[in-house]
């Protein structure tokens, strides 16, 4: 069975295998797309990275994810 976008909160965030599975691209390509500032992680404590629904929902519709902060290096979330 296939998870789709639409079947979590809204305000949720994802590891980078749902992530990449949710938009039919490899984790390679995700950690690229990060490098190449085209979509923003947080870290968990463990350091696990983890992105926003709403910036997957974007990339899925071929939009660019909008960040105030895109300069800001990757924190731990609290």
């Amino acid at each position: 069975m296939q998870t789709h976008i639409h079947s979590y909160p809204k305000d949720s965030r994802v590891s980078i295998g749902e992530a990449s599975r949710l938009l039919g691209v490899s984790i390679t390509t995700l950690r690229r797309w990060e490098r190449e500032g085209k979509v923003v992680s947080t870290r968990t404590p463990g350091n696990q990275r983890r992105y926003s629904l709403g910036d997957i929902e974007a990339l899925a519709a071929g939009e660019s994810p909008a960040h105030p902060d895109s300069a800001a290096p990757n924190r731990a979330a609290s």
